[in-house]
C-alpha cells in the first residue's frame, strides 16, 4: 500500500492551513521519555503531521506500565521503549525520521540530542530530576522552547519555557533545595500550584516522594499530550499567545476546572515560599511510612503469599508467618494471640486467625491459578500452631475474591444510613459454607442495643489494667498508614481526643487516672456509639444450634478454622458488594468470659462488669455467646477515600 501524506493528514486542514501543515513537516521535535506522557506526545505529534524527531529512553516496558503508557502492550513487554515507539510512529507515518537515544539523555549526548531541534517536549518521570534539569538547562543555552506537562490525577499541569521567558532553574528555585526530595517537591508544586487534583486523591498511602512512588491515570497522560502538543503547535507555527513562565497552567477534567497562575519570581516569591513550606510538611507526612505496596514478585508462590499476608488480624498483629519448605510446599506458623483471654478463648481466637489466613491464601491462590491443599490439622508447638499446605496448579480458573484482598480494610468511620438491599443480604448469606446463620440488626432500636453492648465492652477494654500494654503497643500515635498495629488516624477521633490520647497513652499512671475519671467517655462516643448508630446494619454471624455441643479437641480445631475462613469470606464478599465493614469482636470475647479470672484476677468489680456484658449480649441477641462466630457493622461508606489504614510488614 502506498502512503500519501496529503491524504493521511487532510483532516488537519481547516484547523491548520495547507501551508502550515507543510511547515510542521519540516520541524524537529525532541522528546525525552517514552513512558506515560512521552509516548503519547510522540504519537500525537506524528498524527499532527510532524515528521522529524529525536527520542530518548533507556527503559523497557513492564507490566506496571499497562495502565497509562501508549506503547505498553503484550507484544512490547520487556522491549525497549524507544524502539517500540519508533515502530508505532512509523506505522502511522512511514516518512518519519526518528533518531533514537536508547541510553537516555546524559551529559555526553545532550548536545547531539538537541542538535537542530525546534522544540523540546518533556516526557521524563517526575522523580528523574537530574536528567530534566540537564535538558532544560541546555535548552535555555541553545534558546530552544521547551514544554513540560505532568499528569496529576485526571488533570494536566503544564508550563512553557521560551528563550525570552523566565528560566527553568530560576522559576523552580532549585538552588535553595537541600535534598533531592526538595527538588522534586519544588518542581511538582511549581508546576501545579493550584493543586486542582488534590481533593479527589482516594488513597494517600500510594504517594511516597521519598521512594519515588505515585499513582497515575491514562486520562492524565492523554490530557498532557493534548495541551502540550496544542502549545507546541502555537510555538512551531508562531501563532497564538503563549503564556510562558512564570505562568503555570492546570486543566482538571474530573473537576471541570482550568487555572492559569501567574507568580513573579516563581518559587522565590514570598507567598510561594510559605506555601512550599506547608507542601513539604504535607508530603513528609505522606512519605513517613514505608511504601507498603511492593509487588515485584516473579515467582507465583511468592506473589500468592504476598497477597495472603493482607489477611486481617486482631490489632493488626499479623500473627501468621510462613516458611517455604519445597517449591510449592509451605509451612504456616500462627503465633498465639496476645489478648489476655483464658486458655480456651486464646486457642479459639488463634485458630480463627489461622482460618482467616487460610481463606485469604486460598482466594489469593485461586486468583493466580492455584489451589491450596492442607496436610492434616494444625499442630501445637509451644505457643504456636503449625500447618503445612501445598499449592497446586488449577486445571481451569475458578471464581474468587482475590481482587478484594488488598482493597478490604477496617473502616472505623460512620457510614451512610442506608439499609442493605435484599440482594446484598442474599449474596452475603450465600457465600457461607456449612451450618452458619446471619442475624441482621438494622432498626434504630436494634442498633442502639448493639451500640450499648459495644460501648460497655469498649469501656472495660479501656479501663482494665491488663489491656493497657496491648492498647499501647497496638495504637500507633500520629500515624496514618502503619505496617504494624493500628494507626490512630484510622479511628473516628476528634482532634481534641487524638491530642489527649497522644499525651496519656505513653504514661500508664496518667492513662489510668484519666480513663478512671471520665476521659474514656468522649472516645467511646466517637469511636463506638456514633459509628455504631451511623451504620447500615449490625450483623452477628453464628453457628446453627445443632453445631453447639461438646466436641473433641480435634473437632474444635476444625470448627475454629472453619469459623475463621467464613469470617474472611464474609468480609471479602462485603467488600466485593461495595460495603464497608468494622468488626466489633470485643463484645464476643468479653461475653464468653463467664467468671473473668483470666482478665481481672479477683477484682469483683470487673467480674461484675463481665457478667453484665454477658447478660446484655444474651438479652440483646437472644442467644448464647458461645454460638457467635463474628460480629461487625456494615454499611455504604460516606467517603471511599482511604485517609488512614493499617498496612502490612514486608517481613513474613
Amino acid at each position: 500500500m502506498t502512503f500519501f501524506h496529503h491524504e493521511a493528514f487532510s483532516r488537519n486542514i481547516g484547523w491548520v492551513s495547507e501551508y502550515e501543515q507543510q511547515v510542521l513537516r519540516q520541524k524537529t521535535v525532541a522528546i525525552a521519555g517514552m513512558g506515560g506522557v512521552g509516548g503519547v506526545h510522540l504519537l500525537t505529534c506524528v498524527r499532527l503531521g510532524i515528521e522529524k524527531f529525536r527520542i530518548a529512553d533507556f527503559d523497557i516496558f513492564e507490566t506496571g506500565n499497562f495502565n497509562r503508557q501508549a506503547g505498553a502492550t503484550l507484544s512490547t513487554l520487556n522491549k525497549e521503549k524507544v524502539e517500540s515507539l519508533k515502530k508505532m510512529a512509523l506505522d502511522i507515518n512511514p516518512n518519519c525520521s526518528l533518531k533514537v537515544f536508547p541510553k537516555g539523555v546524559n551529559e555526553d549526548n545532550i548536545v547531539d540530542f538537541l542538535k537542530d531541534v525546534d522544540l523540546y517536549i518533556d516526557g521524563i518521570d517526575l522523580f528523574a530530576m537530574k536528567a530534566r534539569r540537564l535538558i532544560f538547562g541546555q535548552c535555555h543555552k541553545q534558546e530552544i522552547p521547551a514544554i513540560s506537562a505532568g499528569p496529576l490525577g485526571m488533570s494536566a499541569a503544564y508550563m512553557i519555557f521560551t528563550p525570552d521567558s523566565m528560566a527553568f532553574e530560576d522559576y523552580f528555585d532549585f538552588k535553595s533545595c537541600l535534598s533531592e526530595n526538595d527538588i522534586v517537591i519544588h518542581f511538582a508544586f511549581g508546576l501545579s500550584p493550584a493543586g486542582l487534583h488534590r481533593s479527589y486523591l482516594m488513597d494517600e498511602s500510594r504517594v511516597n516522594f521519598t521512594q519515588g512512588k505515585g499513582p497515575s491515570t491514562i486520562m492524565g497522560c492523554q490530557l498532557c499530550s493534548g495541551v502540550a502538543v496544542s502549545e507546541a503547535l502555537k510555538i512551531l507555527l508562531k501563532r497564538g499567545k503563549v503564556y510562558a513562565a512564570p505562568y503555570s497552567h492546570q486543566f482538571d477534567a474530573y473537576r471541570n476546572k482550568y487555572k492559569r497562575s501567574y507568580c513573579p519570581f516563581g518559587n522565590r516569591n514570598i507567598l510561594r515560599k510559605a506555601k512550599l513550606k506547608l507542601a513539604k510538611q504535607f508530603i513528609a507526612d505522606l512519605s513517613r511510612e514505608p511504601y507498603p505496596y511492593k509487588d515485584d514478585y516473579t515467582d507465583p508462590v511468592d506473589r500468592i503469599l504476598h497477597y495472603a499476608k493482607w489477611a486481617p488480624s486482631g490489632h493488626n498483629e499479623q500473627n501468621c508467618s510462613w516458611e517455604r519448605l519445597k517449591e510449592n510446599s509451605i509451612k504456616i506458623i500462627t503465633s498465639e494471640t496476645s489478648s489476655p483471654a483464658n486458655k480456651h478463648e486464646k486457642q479459639r481466637v488463634t485458630l480463627n486467625m489461622l482460618g482467616i489466613f487460610l481463606e485469604t491464601l486460598e482466594q489469593s491462590a485461586h486468583f493466580f491459578g492455584y489451589k491450596v491443599l492442607t496436610e492434616g490439622e494444625p499442630k501445637k508447638e509451644k505457643n504456636s500452631y503449625i500447618l503445612n499446605v501445598t499449592l497446586q496448579k488449577l486445571s481451569k480458573p475458578v471464581d474468587n475474591l482475590g481482587d478484594f484482598i488488598k482493597a478490604r480494610f477496617t473502616d472505623r468511620r460512620p457510614f451512610k444510613l442506608i439499609k442493605l438491599t435484599t440482594e446484598q443480604k442474599k449474596s452475603l448469606e450465600a457465600c457461607l459454607e456449612g451450618n452458619y446463620k446471619v442475624f441482621w440488626r438494622e432498626t434504630f432500636i436494634e442498633k442502639a442495643q448493639t451500640a450499648r453492648l459495644n460501648a460497655k465492652s469498649m469501656k472495660l477494654e479501656i479501663q482494665h489494667p491488663q489491656y493497657y500494654e496491648e492498647l499501647k503497643s497496638a495504637i500507633k500515635l500520629n500515624s496514618r498508614f502503619s505496617s504494624q498495629g493500628i494507626p490512630d488516624k484510622s479511628f473516628n477521633f476528634s482532634f481534641l481526643t487524638r491530642y489527649i490520647l497522644g499525651k496519656i497513652l505513653p504514661n500508664k499512671v496518667l492513662y489510668t487516672r484519666m480513663t478512671k475519671f471520665g476521659a474514656s467517655v468522649i472516645s467511646i462516643a466517637e469511636t463506638s456509639i456514633i459509628p455504631d448508630m451511623c451504620s447500615g446494619v449490625h450483623i452477628l454471624l453464628t453457628r446453627k444450634e445443632e453445631d453447639i455441643k461438646d466436641v473433641s479437641a480435634s473437632e474444635f480445631k476444625v470448627q475454629a478454622l472453619q469459623d475463621g475462613r467464613m469470617i474472611q469470606r464474609f468480609w471479602l464478599t462485603s467488600a466485593s458488594l461495595g460495603l464497608a465493614l468494622q468488626p466489633t469482636f470485643i463484645q464476643l470475647v468479653f461475653s464468653r468470659e463467664p467468671n473473668g479470672e483470666s482478665y481481672i484476677g479477683n477484682t469483683s468489680k470487673f467480674k461484675n462488669v463481665l457478667n453484665s456484658i454477658r447478660n446484655l449480649f444474651i438479652k440483646t441477641n437472644n442467644l448464647q455467646p458461645e454460638r457467635a462466630v463474628f460480629a461487625a457493622r456494615l454499611g455504604v461508606p460516606k467517603d471511599r477515600r482511604v485517609y488512614s489504614r493499617s498496612t502490612r510488614s514486608d517481613s513474613k
